[in-house]
């Protein structure tokens, strides 16, 4: 459902049945390169977010993309709070919002992932539109430009 690009590393060779072009193979060589082994390691570490942020000046945010920043974490996770009443619900527009600042606020690319195994609709506010609606949201704003098969 979520769009996503990952860094992928290995010999540079001719990769078959890719729809990227040269200059974005170049971009991720030289991305790899230039990354730290500190950085290297980062990409291949995922956590979790939520999409009930009060805002993106709350505390909470800002502790992630900090994290997300020192680190050059490579993938996040939407998850979901609980409270004393249960799961804490929220609309996909709000999933989407925070998916769409978290790719602005990281310095690489992320792979976004979510923890549906119950369905959309045990951890969004959804109506029989909603998965389009998300994913044209973030489609609209980082659409996939390549699929790597190495």
């Amino acid at each position: 459902m979520f769009p996503y690009f990952c860094l992928a590393q290995g010999a540079t060779h001719e990769v078959k049945g890719t729809t990227g072009n040269i200059e974005d193979h170049e971009w991720v060589q030289q991305t790899l390169n230039g990354l730290l082994l500190q950085e290297k390691v980062g990409q291949m570490l995922q956590v979790r977010y939520y999409a009930d942020y009060e805002g993106f000046d709350n505390a909470e945010y800002k502790y992630l993309r900090d994290e997300i920043q020192k680190y050059r974490l490579g993938s996040v996770v939407l998850g979901m709070h609980f409270n004393k009443s249960g799961p804490v619900r929220t609309s996909p527009l709000n999933a989407a919002k925070v998916a769409n600042r978290l790719q602005t606020d990281s310095k690489l690319p992320l792979l976004l992932a979510a923890d549906l195994e119950r369905g959309v609709a045990s951890r969004l506010n959804v109506s029989n539109d909603s998965p389009a609606v998300l994913s044209h949201t973030i489609q609209t704003t980082y659409p996939i430009t390549s699929t790597l098969n190495f």
